[in-house]
């Protein structure tokens, strides 16, 4: 696993980790959503940073005997980061990636701004 941690800035990933994920997990808590079986889909995945996150909280639940109940899927437009991420976390079985096909000349992210305002 190391080479998944170690192919990105430190402050990136951090925000992930020590903020993002567990303002999810405690979101989830507070509408008693349990997070000893958690499901995570990452739409826009990226290069996997929440996947990391997703992988540290299934490590601390095989610690405490609770472990093999995550599940994670990332989506992306970009290849390349999907084919890197499936190699990088192919021994962790509850982590997949898939390819989203998508027009190169489509802005996702301005599409969603765009529907927004009407």
């Amino acid at each position: 696993m190391g080479g998944v941690f170690w192919n990105y800035k430190k402050g990136f990933t951090e925000r992930f980790v020590n903020y993002i994920f567990p303002y999810l997990l405690q979101k989830s808590r507070d509408l008693r959503i349990s997070t000893e079986e958690l499901t995570v889909l990452d739409v826009g995945c990226g290069w996997g940073p929440l996947a990391i996150a997703v992988t540290l909280y299934e490590r601390a639940m095989e610690a405490h005997g609770k472990g093999g109940r995550c599940k994670y899927l990332g989506i992306d437009i970009r290849k390349d980061a999907i084919d890197w991420l499936v190699t990088a976390y192919s021994e962790f079985k509850y982590v997949q990636f898939q390819h989203h096909e998508a027009e190169s000349n489509l802005d996702y992210v301005g599409l969603l701004r765009t529907a927004h305002r009407h």
